[in-house]
């Protein structure tokens, strides 16, 4: 099994099956206030959503909102849905 694992050119490991590095791989770490994290914790609890879902689906939408002027100025969050 050793034999398998084999240095990318981006310097980690190939051929390692690891669940958590696999989640993490490409992904950068934001820090967010506690209040702010308790009630998303809260919030994907109610909805039974993954906390992550609903916290990349809520700042993608920010920013294509900040990005695209003539979005509608109304926005529904509909969190149901991922």
């Amino acid at each position: 099994m050793l034999n398998d694992i084999k240095i990318r050119k981006d310097g980690l490991f190939d051929g390692i099956d690891d669940p958590i590095l696999n989640e993490r791989y490409g992904k950068k770490a934001l820090w967010i206030d506690r209040f702010l994290h308790n009630k998303l914790q809260k919030i994907s609890k109610t909805k039974n959503k993954n906390p992550q879902a609903i916290a990349e689906y809520l700042i993608s939408l920010g920013i294509s909102t900040v990005e695209n002027s003539n979005m509608p100025t109304e926005i529904t969050f509909d969190i149901d849905k991922l």
